[in-house]
This record gives structure tokens, sequence and C-alpha cells, in this order.
């Protein structure tokens, strides 16, 4: 069953309307430019006149349709504070100009010069706040003035980075005992001490401990609305790389967009996100998200206000590395509605390898979306995404309604995962459940992960889909209704709970270079057997889909016996 007409037109076509307002020009308003080598002295108003301090620009009062433009290339160790809102047609852009890297804002301090103090420890020669900002070092408290504490993290000559460890205890000068290994690290007197086998000055191109919550925050009790952020790098603040404030209130107009955003707060901290918001229409597009110590997309509310939080659309962002919460993370409180939410085109990614002990590893949903705390969240859409080697499950959607999930692929799981399902369903009423492959690899003597746990969840649609174990012992389907369901039993499953009636009987889709190309191969079962839907006519990177469409993100390309690749990400959105 597809989604009606009425219900397409009366939410799809606002958020396209919103959509072309948020990436259209501004209208009317003057251009800031902001540079390393500025002046605070001069109006901003031009390249020979840039002003130099974040500092300086959260002093300035700016207007509707204002862009405040940041260098390609600069970096600032300040906070940005949006206190001005603009309109539904004139927004007020924060974003890059000139060429060259991304400008960013860090919420940490730059170390690069130390001094040895005896054996493999060495000290900052720079003095700097209490990155854990006096909170306990476990990331689950908070501190004096409510602060939630930070993290560090080394910056290798390679231009990759490495979280440092979960800080340790120097309780007294000179007993540096619990820095026993690269990337331990502490902080005393106004001073970080870290474990290093030489100079960390030639070691590392610098360390970044945080210093600040926020890399972009919005002022607690006056949210903005219709702001835009695009093209900027946020990382190794404390808290979140952009915080709508708090408490919640009923806000429009959020536009983000062509950002980095990662190495947020304490891996699994309470308090730890790329993204805090709560924004209704919403754009979040064409980022990258990367260990963001809880969620890369916090959607959560935490006071019973009654208000309604919609058209939030959020798409071709790449999530990688999460340590609670991969990519989107819904969950209002009590009275509040969330409705209208789409997720597509995304792709979640971890590393299937990495260890899951804590207090370095932790387990990680790749999404996970959540009505229970009496909250009211439907309108769900779900589509066109990958998810890749997930630390738990790949799909988590709880007490939502008229939830869709359409065309997806879930592949693989990290070796330490224990999902039970790889698609988790509790207690949701409508869901819609077609043109997915759900591709499971981990042996069950493992740990037993069935394709679907759909628990109390009241299904309206479940059919054309893919399922494929590499170990044939694994189940297909669980829920409260009908009981469990394995590979063998796929006629058993059929006929008993009438799900997936048009269904190809489960077997590898072929993709054709899994985990980095999921294209399916010629020949292979995925091909040709979906339902088509009338409102997703292109597939993960904007080609048609075909009618009947392959089952799926990624639509079956035929090159007449050519070797099968993605195209190019970047140039098809």
């Amino acid at each position: 069953m597809n989604v009606s007409r009425s219900i397409r037109n009366r939410f799809t076509l606002p958020i396209i309307l919103f959509a072309w307002l948020c990436t259209s020009a501004n209208f009317w308003g003057a251009v800031y430019y902001v540079s390393n080598d500025g002046d605070n002295t001069t109006d901003g108003l031009s390249l020979e006149s840039a002003w130099q301090t974040i500092a300086h620009v959260n002093a300035q009062t700016f207007s509707p349709g204002d862009s405040i433009l940041f260098r390609c290339g600069d970096i600032w160790y300040e906070e940005l504070v949006i206190s001005e809102s603009g309109t539904s047609i004139s927004p007020i852009t924060y974003g890059p100009y000139g060429s060259g890297e991304k400008p960013a804002i860090y919420g940490s301090i730059r170390l690069d010069a130390w001094t040895n103090v005896g054996g493999n420890i060495w000290r900052s020669v720079l003095e700097i706040g209490d990155p854990s900002a006096g909170a306990p070092h476990d990331g689950q408290t908070q501190g004096a003035g409510y602060l939630w504490p930070g993290g560090a993290w080394f910056q290798e000559r390679d231009g990759s980075v490495t979280w440092g460890r979960q800080e340790k205890y120097i309780d007294t000068a000179g007993d540096y005992s619990e820095l026993l290994e690269e990337y331990d690290w502490g902080w005393y007197d106004n001073q970080i001490y870290i474990y290093c086998p030489e100079d960390p000055a030639v070691r590392y191109l610098a360390m970044q401990p945080s210093q600040r919550q926020t890399c972009i925050k919005m002022p607690n009790h006056s949210p903005q609305e219709h702001i835009v952020i695009d093209g900027l790098r946020l990382m190794f603040a404390q808290s979140k790389g952009l915080f709508d404030g708090y408490p919640e209130y009923a806000v429009s107009g959020l536009t983000v967009t062509n950002c980095d955003i990662g190495y947020i707060g304490i891996k699994n901290g309470a308090s730890a996100y790329g993204l805090a918001v709560w924004h209704s229409d919403m754009l979040v597009r064409n980022n990258t998200f990367t260990d963001c110590g809880r969620r890369a997309f916090s959607y959560n509310t935490y006071t019973s206000t009654g208000n309604i939080y919609e058209n939030i659309i959020v798409e071709y962002n790449q999530f990688r590395n999460g340590h609670h919460t991969t990519s989107i993370d819904v969950s209002p409180h009590d009275t509040d509605t969330v409705r209208n939410f789409h997720f597509r085109n995304n792709y979640i990614e971890e590393d299937p390898h990495f260890e899951q002990t804590a207090p370095e590893g932790f387990s990680s949903n790749a999404w996970y979306i959540d009505g229970r705390h009496n909250a009211f969240v439907y309108n769900i859409y779900l589509y066109n995404n990958i998810v890749v080697n997930a630390k738990t499950r790949s799909c988590q959607v709880a007490y939502s309604s008229d939830v869709y999930i359409y065309h997806n692929t879930f592949y693989g799981s990290n070796d330490d995962a224990q999902p039970y399902g790889l698609v988790l369903l509790v207690a949701c009423d409508g869901v819609h459940f077609k043109n997915n492959i759900v591709y499971g690899n981990l042996p069950r003597s493992s740990f037993i992960a069935y394709s679907v746990i759909s628990g109390t969840s009241v299904i309206a649609e479940c059919d054309y889909n893919l399922y494929f174990h590499e170990d044939s012992a694994q189940g297909i389907w669980q829920d409260d209704f009908n009981g469990s369901y394995y590979m063998h039993q796929w006629e058993d499953y059929q006929t008993e709970t009438g799900y997936d009636q048009h269904s190809p009987a489960p077997a590898d889709p072929l993709f054709a270079d899994a985990p980095d190309v999921f294209t399916p191969r010629y020949g292979s079962p995925a091909i040709g057997a979906g339902e088509s839907v009338d409102w997703i006519t292109t597939d993960f990177y904007g080609r048609p889909r075909s009618d009947p469409p392959t089952l799926g993100a990624v639509e079956y390309i035929d090159f007449h016996g050519q070797a099968q690749s993605n195209p190019s990400w970047n140039l098809l959105r």
C-alpha cells in the first residue's frame, strides 16, 4: 500500500517549498566578512575591511537577509552566539567565503608546545582551563554552572583525528601513574599532561582539549528563527556542535548544509551532540558527522510544553562512528509532538572491528526514533538510506505511528554487535516496511540476530523485501503475535504471518562490491523485485527508479557487462 496522494500533497509539497526558500538567495541583506587577519575597528563590509574575531561578531546586531561569512582555511577558537532572527524569505546566513578548507569554529584550544617532565610524560607549555569543567570524568554528570565535561583529541600528521582516552585523574603534582600509554591524558593545575613516546610537537600536528560547551549556540530562553549555517567545520566542543538553547520553544526555520561536524564531548557522554536542535521547518543536508560522543543529530525534548515540531528534512548526509546513536535520535517528551520527519538518502557507516568495551568503546544504534514518553510521533519517512556495519541495531523505531520504511539497504553488523533484530520496531502503530534489503553477517554462534523484530507493533504493510544472513541458521522475523521464523522457515513465515507475499525468498543480494558498492550485480534477486512508490522516484544517488524498482537504496543500472561501480557522491547532490 502506497502513502495516499492526499498525505503526499499535504506534507511533501510544503517541505519542497520550504527547502526552496531555505536555499534561495537572501533578500536585501548586508554581507559581512570575518578573517583571522581582519580588523575589528573596520565595518566588515568588504574583503579588505573584514572583522577579525567571533567575539566582535557576537557584539553586532544583524537584520533579516544579512550574511556573515568566514574566510576559508581560517580557524576560530571562540563560541559563535546567534542572537537575531531572519525571516522565511530573508534568513540570516553564516557561511564561508574564498577557497580552500572550510572555515572552522573549534570548541577547544590548540596545544602544540610541550615540556618533558620525566620519562614519557609531557606537560603543555600553555595553561588552559579544565576540559571537564569541574565535573566527574565519566561524562554523565554536570559540573558547576551546569557545564558538561569534555574530551581531548589528537590531530595526527596524516590529517586524521584520534580520541584521547577518557581523562585520567591527576591529583597531585608529579603523580602521573595513570598515564600509561599513548593518548592517555589528564589535567592538573591549569595544564595538560599526556603520555607520549616522543616529543608530541613532533609526533602530532596538535592536541585539541575542549574548552567551551558549544561551537555555535542560540541563547537560552531566546531561540532564533530562520537561520542558515552553511559550509563550516564545528568540532572539539565539550557538549554540542550547534545548540538551539534551552528550554525548547516552538520555533521555525533552521538550515544546516555542507558542514563538517564532529569530535564532541565524551564517548557515550550524557550530553555530546553534533546538533542539539528542535526547530520546525528544518533542513539538514549534505553534512558530514563523525565521532559525536552521544548523538550526531539530537532531536530530543526534555520538558512537556505541548509544542508541535514538524517538517524536518535530513538528507544526503554522511554519519560515521557513533558512540550511542550514530545519526538521528528523535525522542520528544510527554505532550510534545514530532511529525512529518523525513530521513532520506543518508549514508551511515561504522568500523566493523571497533571494540565496544567501555570506557573507550560503546554500542550505537544507526538511528533511533522513540515516542515512549507519552509523546506523539507520527508521519515518519525513512527511505533510500544505506546503513553499514551498525554497532547494534541498524534501525530502531518505538512508540510511533504511520512509519514508512522504504528502499533502505541495511548491511552487516559490528563484530561485537548484539542487535537481537537488525531492524527493531517497538510498540508502533501503522508500520509500512517495503522494498528494503536486510543483510546479516553475524554467526548465530556469536549472537542471534533476526532481520526484523516487531514485538507488538501493528504492521500495516510488509512486502517486497529481501532478507539474507550469511549464517543460514539466523532468523528472519520475530513478533509477539506469530513467534519466531528462521531462514529455512520462509514458506511457513509467509503463510502464517501473511507478510512478504511478493518478496523473493532469502538469497544473497549480490552487491557489486560490499561494503563499498551496493549497486546489485546482474542476476541479483533484488533487481526489479519491488513495488513502485509514487513519491520515491529516485534512488540513493538521485538516479531514476525503474518500474518495478530494484530493492534497497541503490537502483540497478545495466552496464552491459561492464564493471559495476557507484557514481561520485558529490556529483549527484
